[in-house]
């Protein structure tokens, strides 16, 4: 493809975008499977043509715009198969548009399709911000409900498991003094043991700690006025969190209970009959 003036004096700046429109012809020729050489020779001759009509000796750029708006953009010139095989001085029939200016060899992208694709691109990022912030939501409505069930669930199962464990001791406190393991003031009355007396194969439940309760056992020996005694006492690790229920129990058998957060003795209410 030349790149002589085709007129006697033309501006670098009309040169240069007279190049840059001849090669995305010759570009939107070669995707057609067309002549590049002839299509665009063809069609530098017709502008030429076109300019030799004006007045004036020098080519400016407002005055090739002019002509190259009778011509058409390059997609109008290869849709009205305008090519050297044809009468160069025939222009071809598509209405002419402005032509968006572009760097040369660049490829023309209309205004209106660049508005289109940014605002298609603006909705999806909007639609899928929408998305995420409802499935968000959704997520943190489903956590308040669930996470308050299972807390409560989890604690239910400590307390259950916490109220277990108080009566295995209380069956270990009976089986240890049957077994007349220990006679603290030898009055000859077997007495109760410790928590690390009772030799439990639960090893959690003897470490004094066991899911989420903490397990305090009191042994008291038999004096000339009263028998052997002992208290159990299981309360929460964590309050709130790990249980609710605190747990009391002695030599009566009876395991006994609060939920107001205070220890229970004696005379708190009973959980169940021995």
């Amino acid at each position: 493809m030349g790149t002589e003036p085709i007129t006697s004096e033309w501006t670098p700046e009309a040169r240069e975008y007279l190049e840059g429109y001849l090669k995305q012809v010759g570009a939107l020729a070669r995707r057609d499977g067309e002549d590049a050489e002839d299509v665009t020779a063809g069609l530098r001759e017709h502008i030429q043509t076109k300019l030799s009509e004006s007045a004036g000796t020098i080519v400016s750029l407002d005055m090739l715009e002019r002509v190259l708006a009778e011509v058409g953009t390059p997609a109008q010139v290869m849709a009205a198969e305008f090519s050297a095989a044809k009468d160069p001085t025939s222009p071809p029939t598509a209405r002419a548009i402005p032509i968006v200016r572009a760097p040369s060899g660049a490829s023309e992208i209309p205004k209106s399709n660049l508005s289109g694709r940014v605002l298609r691109w603006v909705g999806t990022i909007a639609i899928v911000y929408i998305i995420v912030l409802v499935c968000i939501g959704i997520l943190g409505i489903i956590a308040a409900i669930v996470f308050p069930i299972f807390a409560r669930s989890r604690m239910s199962a400590n307390e259950a498991a916490a109220a277990n464990d108080v009566r295995t001791l209380i069956d270990r406190e009976e089986t240890y003094r049957s077994a007349h393991t220990a006679d603290e003031n030898n009055d000859g009355v077997s007495d109760y043991g410790t928590l690390g007396r009772l030799l439990m194969p639960d090893i959690a439940l003897m470490s004094g700690t066991k899911q989420g309760y903490s397990y305090k056992v009191t042994a008291t020996p038999s004096s000339p006025t009263s028998g052997p005694a002992f208290t159990i006492i299981a309360k929460p690790v964590k309050p709130g969190r790990t249980g609710v229920r605190r747990y009391f129990a002695d030599e009566s058998g009876v395991i006994r209970f609060t939920t107001d957060g205070t220890n229970p003795t004696a005379s708190s209410p009973p959980l169940n009959q021995p």
